[in-house]
């Protein structure tokens, strides 16, 4: 009789947990764009390149976007601007 197929490998995560990485990685994204302003290095360079290209001169709202999503994961009542209603 053959073996059974061991079952792939599945993360139990917490609600709390998935809307904290999120927020993270949304606080990670803003802190890039707001450093691709400084265009040191090719990285920066190429990174604002594409912001200003897409956004024209709104580019600077693109990374405040990012915060304000990061706040709104974190579910954090202090922030008004975190709040959805």
């Amino acid at each position: 009789m053959p073996r059974r197929r061991a079952k792939p490998f599945k993360l139990k995560l917490k609600k709390k947990t998935i809307y904290t990485l999120f927020a993270i990685g949304c606080f990670m994204a803003a802190s890039m764009l707001l450093l691709s302003f400084s265009k040191r290095g090719p990285v920066a360079l190429s990174i604002n390149f594409m912001i200003e290209d897409k956004f024209g001169s709104l580019a600077f709202m693109f990374p405040i976007i990012f915060i304000f999503l990061g706040f709104l994961f974190l579910h954090i009542k202090r922030f008004y601007f975190s709040r959805l209603n």
